[in-house]
């Protein structure tokens, strides 16, 4: 899937003493099928450029074009969620996106997020907590009581 910003800024808190400029007229064409890489210093921007992939972060100006889906400065909301299909982000330190009550409930969050049946996700969910090397006995577990490493898992 091609990725396409062209001339995208981004600014947060936007219009107060705070405003940053986060994104500078960035334009670049990512090749569908291609491996890149984004490099930079701490608060360079390279977050804030992969937001904008999904659609979390929308353009203060400029555009974000994610194959057929595009993400313009100042349109009003549209519905991403096809694209939120299609384009997943796993942040810097996951750990920090664990919020449910149990693994099993963590798991399933994203099925059921995107209108799956709850019978659906918790199959899924015992299917992939075996993909990563542990057993159906950590589902009922709370996710903040494991280790780093089974967290990574």
């Amino acid at each position: 899937m091609e990725i396409i910003f062209s001339e995208v800024e981004h600014l947060y808190m936007r219009g107060t003493p705070f405003e940053k400029k986060a994104l500078d007229n960035v334009s670049i064409n990512i090749p569908s099928g291609s491996f890149t890489a984004i490099i930079g210093h701490t608060g360079s921007g390279k977050s804030t450029l992969i937001q904008h992939i999904n659609g979390l972060l929308r353009p203060t100006t400029g555009s974000v074009q994610i194959g057929s889906y595009e993400i313009k400065a100042g349109e009003k909301k549209k519905d991403l969620s096809k694209l939120r299909k299609e384009v997943g982000l796993v942040f810097q330190y996951p750990e920090h996106q664990l919020f449910e009550e149990t693994i099993e409930k963590d798991i399933c969050f994203g099925p059921l997020n995107f209108g799956l049946t709850e019978e659906f996700a918790k199959r899924r969910a015992k299917e992939l907590i075996e993909t990563v090397g542990l057993d159906e006995s950590f589902l009922p577990r709370s996710p903040f009581h494991l280790s780093g490493g089974k967290c990574d898992e």
